[in-house]
């Protein structure tokens, strides 16, 4: 049999691409300025590029800096869209050039939800180099403008500020510009010390706050009997965290510690100045909890299956949820098939197991041996279909079946579920994502929106729209994103809050 050169081509390509591993798809950002040519008075536009190579939206959030000789944009937090498998590009509003020079533009932050694996993404920018040349101009106003716009916030603020050079410049051309800025920089001098004496204030209320809740929770004779329990076992007082609501409702938690590293805690409520739900936790007591769910048949059952499987156990905790009961997570895995498990439940503080879950995680190689078998069997079959003669075929469309409306209440409180599922694994940044999502998905379809996926901000903007109460949806979206800063620690309290919240959207 003679091959003809563009068969022979096309198998060697074929080859090539079945051989040729695929690499793992992400979002990709570039940083550029619109402009070939800057000059002193002109203005730099900045530009991201972003390309999603997924088959679906990607809500993104943007922190990015553009400032070059005191002036420009500080995005401190943005939400944008990017379409399914598109490029886009994203323009800020143009910046004006004041001063000739080199300058550096940091690189933008861009953190998303990957469709691959569900797990928050990173990614950054190039830093983009921008070159001012000498020019004219009779402008002395310079300014920063601060931008704040993620989960329903939208705050946007520009400082202003001149060099010496401008100001004399200004007085000799522009006397009347010399004016409306210097008006303009007193107007922000006073808003700002407005804003530090309303701090300052706030600061003041609650520092009297906490000190009558401690004077509250100290005098109390429950606290004070958990408090001599974990003095006499050999655990010192070690940090106070109170977050009071008002001089008598609040939460609290005292921290504990002993010289070997174990820890303990006292946790609790004032509610209209009577101290509730008073629970300690030490190290202690997760050993006794831990040696009575080892001793507990189901659990027994569980572990034991798992290890003849070849799994290990990782890591081990058992935190309390509320006054009486526990959840406990054993994370294991299998190093053969690099398999993950968990084991997963709750119990009573006497050491009850009520609750036993397997969760395995399948995150097994992909098998390339049956990708090259499958492209064998597609190739065989294009060959057939475009060498061999088929015989006319009569094609009947079957008619197109209508789709049957999804119950997105019922979905939403699924999700809700999976969140607080997510919670008692100690999962608590994805539990945090999950009831936004949920919220977001119940809106997304009460609206009936094209759209993907809702925005937080964008939610927010259809109920301002249809004229309802935000209160309650602005504090939820805002306790969500407290998740992504390094500083916050997620809380029972809070968590709470926003299962209160969000059943009370989704349910009614």
């Amino acid at each position: 049999m003679i091959v003809s050169k563009n068969k022979l081509f096309f198998f060697i390509l074929l080859f090539i691409l079945l051989s040729t591993p695929v690499f793992a798809q992400e979002l990709s950002v570039e940083k550029s300025v619109k402009e070939d040519s800057i000059k002193v008075g002109g203005q730099a536009t900045v530009v991201l590029k972003f390309t999603n190579p997924f088959d679906v939206d990607i809500p993104i959030t943007i922190v990015d800096k553009n400032i070059f000789a005191n002036n420009g944009i500080d995005v401190q937090c943005m939400e944008q869209t990017t379409p399914k498998k598109s490029e886009i590009l994203f323009e800020y509003t143009p910046i004006t050039a004041y001063s000739e020079g080199k300058y550096t533009l940091e690189k933008a932050q861009i953190t998303y939800l990957s469709p691959l694996t569900g797990k928050e993404e990173s990614i950054e920018s190039n830093t983009y180099i921008l070159d001012v040349g000498k020019g004219n101009t009779t402008i002395p106003e310079q300014g920063i403008t601060t931008i704040y716009n993620c989960n329903g916030t939208n705050m946007q603020s520009t400082s202003y500020s001149s060099s010496s050079s401008s100001q004399e410049q200004a007085s000799n051309s522009q006397p009347d510009t010399q004016d409306k800025l210097k008006n303009i920089n007193q107007q922000d001098n006073q808003n700002m010390q407005g804003l530090k004496n309303e701090m300052l204030e706030e600061q003041k209320k609650q520092q009297e706050q906490m000190q009558q809740l401690e004077k509250t929770i100290e005098s109390n004779q429950e606290m004070y009997d958990e408090h001599k329990k974990l003095e006499d076992n050999g655990y010192k007082l070690a940090e106070k965290d109170i977050s009071p609501e008002s001089k008598e409702t609040g939460d609290f938690e005292y921290k504990y510690q002993k010289e070997n590293g174990d820890t303990a805690s006292i946790k609790g409520q004032v509610n209209n100045g009577s101290v509730e739900d008073i629970s300690s936790f030490s190290s202690d007591d997760e050993r006794e909890l831990m040696k009575a769910l080892e001793n507990n048949t189901d659990f027994k059952k569980a572990i034991e299956g798992l290890k003849k499987e070849g799994f290990s156990v990782e890591n081990k905790s058992i935190a309390p949820t509320t006054a009486n009961m526990t959840n406990y997570n054993y994370q294991m895995s299998n190093p053969e098939t690099n398999e993950t498990a968990e084991i997963f439940g709750n119990m009573t503080m006497e050491g009850n197991v009520t609750s036993v879950e397997v969760e395995k995680h399948n995150n097994k190689k992909f098998p390339w041996f049956f990708a090259y078998l499958a492209a064998l069997i597609a190739l065989g079959y294009y060959l057939w279909a475009k060498y061999i003669k088929k015989p006319e075929t009569l094609t009947i469309v079957e008619p197109q079946k209508k789709e049957k409306p999804i119950n997105y209440k019922k979905e939403s409180k699924k999700m809700l579920d999976a969140a607080e599922k997510l919670y008692l694994k100690g999962m608590k940044k994805q539990a945090y994502e999950k009831a936004s999502e949920a919220v977001r998905f119940f809106f997304k379809h009460k609206f009936e929106t094209d759209k993907k996926e809702l925005t937080a901000t964008e939610t927010i903007t259809l109920l301002k729209k249809e004229k309802k109460d935000t209160k309650n949806i602005k504090l939820f979206f805002n306790t969500t994103n407290l998740v992504n800063f390094a500083k916050y620690k997620p809380n029972d309290r809070d968590f709470n809050k926003l299962l209160k919240i969000g059943n009370g959207i989704v349910v009614g």
